[in-house]
């Protein structure tokens, strides 16, 4: 729990349980951090300098949460095997200076819209999951990230997860994709949609292109339940 303001400077990846960072704090670090818990910022300052902030725990969920609305890193990575790391509390946007980068596991954005640069990385390694919104919310692919600085593995997925309308965005190309909600729901596409591996139109959405009348190229298997497209 950083209580004051803290410089951390490892010179050498550190792990820490959880880190809460209380109102009013600055934190700053200039190295690599492991993080086995939970992120939790109340409204402090978090300055990410050009380090990495990894979770990591294997044998549990982990959530980046707190009362700060607006949660900043440079580089984030997710190494969590089975397990997921989630958005929550009252952030609804999280902004990547650096890179984005899924090595294992599921990273759930909550809700929080995710910002990245157009200098950082976007990469999806093969198996992981990104679950983007909630039911309430409606949240998009990760912005600002250039189209040759994104990589989704073939035997990645995207899943567009939310009970309001939504957009798929056009870019990138992906590895599958998958549209979900548990009320009805429409979603359209926002460009040439390309999947390198399989598309799946889930109970309760509609997937609809009239509008845009957007090309759809799969690779792989196309699956939907009767006239959800």
């Amino acid at each position: 729990v950083f209580t004051g303001s803290s410089t951390i400077t490892p010179t050498a990846a550190i792990t820490f349980g959880n880190v809460q960072i209380s109102p009013g704090v600055t934190v700053t670090v200039t190295g690599n951090i492991m993080v086995a818990g939970n992120w939790t910022n109340n409204e402090g300052t978090y300055t990410p300098g050009t380090g990495t902030v990894t979770f990591n725990s294997t044998i549990a969920a982990q959530a980046i949460n707190g009362t700060a609305i607006i949660q900043n890193f440079n580089n984030l990575t997710v190494n969590k095997s089975g397990q997921t790391l989630s958005v929550g509390g009252s952030t609804t946007s999280l902004v990547i200076d650096g890179n984005l980068a899924l090595i294992t596991g599921t990273f759930a954005d909550g809700g929080a819209q995710i910002t990245g640069s157009a200098t950082g990385t976007m990469t999806m390694a093969a198996g992981t999951f990104l679950t983007l919104g909630t039911a309430s919310t409606a949240t998009s692919f990760p912005t600002y990230f250039t189209t040759g600085n994104i990589s989704l593995n073939a035997t990645s997925t995207v899943t567009y997860n939310s009970n309001q309308p939504q957009t798929i965005s056009g870019v990138p190309t992906y590895g599958n994709v998958a549209v979900s909600a548990t009320v009805p729901v429409t979603k359209t596409l926002g460009g040439a949609l390309t999947v390198i591996g399989n598309l799946t139109i889930n109970a309760n959405t509609t997937l609809d292109i009239s509008a845009s009348n957007f090309p759809i190229t799969i690779a792989g298997n196309w699956s939907r339940p009767r006239e959800h497209y």
